[in-house]
């Protein structure tokens, strides 16, 4: 058999065999995560003026999802997004309303939240912008 054909045939039966792994590995955080905030905080439409980044890291635990997550924060809500690869393994969206966001454990970087009843650890910024959409919305103005 040609070494062209031999590497074919092993990138054949790994690539799926690889694919397999990471989808039974990350089904059951998906479901954990997103899936819980989905049911209690299902998604809403962004509003005008929100602040989004697109492919940001969470972690929940010793489960680090790098870049794997879009997050758009508005005057109403935090908007979770997963990306593409979550979005395969059934990681749905959801809307978690900026007052339910509470910081958990303070870190420069990735500080855990609360969202609501789910805790991860997410970039700074979504606490930042959260606080002050929140304050905003109390009234507090700051």
């Amino acid at each position: 058999m040609a070494t062209w054909a031999v590497i074919l045939l092993i990138v054949c039966i790994m690539v799926p065999i690889d694919l397999a792994i990471v989808y039974a590995l990350l089904r059951g955080p998906v479901d954990e995560i997103f899936n819980a905030l989905h049911e209690r905080h299902p998604p809403q439409e962004i509003g005008t003026g929100a602040m989004r980044h697109n492919f940001q890291s969470v972690k929940k635990d010793i489960v680090n999802m790098g870049w794997c997550v879009h997050f758009a924060v508005d005057d109403a809500f935090v908007h979770i997004m997963p990306a593409a690869v979550l979005r395969w393994c059934g990681a749905k969206a959801s809307s978690v309303p900026v007052q339910l966001v509470r910081e958990k454990r303070a870190s420069t970087r990735l500080p855990e939240i609360a969202f609501g009843e789910v805790t991860l650890a997410v970039p700074a910024w979504v606490l930042r912008e959260a606080i002050a959409r929140a304050n905003l919305l109390n009234g507090s103005g700051a």
